[in-house]
């Protein structure tokens, strides 16, 4: 007997069955993240050069015309980077609440939903305090160069 064209027989057709009402609610986030992230990657950047080391002494023009190009990207930074420091820091309380108030378990599927989200928060924030730090010093560092003062985690 002949299968009909688009179906999947066995177990891998009933798994992706009852998947489908999950899979479906997914794919209108998926799509926006999609088009945001190539939004992302076709604007404009400005890349923090290696070349203003010392600020001070010793600066030229175009050290000068570099550090005013990037106050924008600092400030974007120091906005966003607050952002999701508060997002996260109010995802933490949320957490607590729910495992010492509610008595949730930690391994429970609520609480580890809060934990996944409060790990995207909080690498955000990283993500932000270093554009933040590199834009405030005008050099590209890495990130354990950035994370070996910790002055300069908290955006200014």
């Amino acid at each position: 007997m002949r299968r009909r064209s688009g179906t999947r027989g066995g177990v891998a057709g009933v798994v992706g069955w009852l998947a489908r009402p999950f899979t479906m609610a997914l794919r209108p986030a998926y799509r926006t993240a999609k088009r945001g992230l190539l939004g992302v990657y076709d604007a404009p950047t400005l890349a923090v050069d290696d070349t203003l080391e010392v600020r001070g002494q010793g600066q030229t023009g175009g050290d000068q015309n570099a550090i005013q190009r990037l106050t924008p990207v600092r400030a974007r930074s120091r906005t966003l980077g607050r952002l999701f420091a508060t997002l996260f820091l109010f995802d933490l309380a949320c957490w607590c609440w729910l495992v010492i108030v509610d008595g949730v378990g930690i391994f429970a599927p609520a609480s580890i939903m809060r934990v996944a989200i409060g790990v995207v928060l909080g690498g955000q924030f990283l993500v932000f305090a270093l554009t933040n730090w590199q834009a405030r010093t005008g050099r590209s560092g890495s990130f354990s160069t950035f994370l070996s003062d910790g002055g300069n985690v908290w955006p200014r």
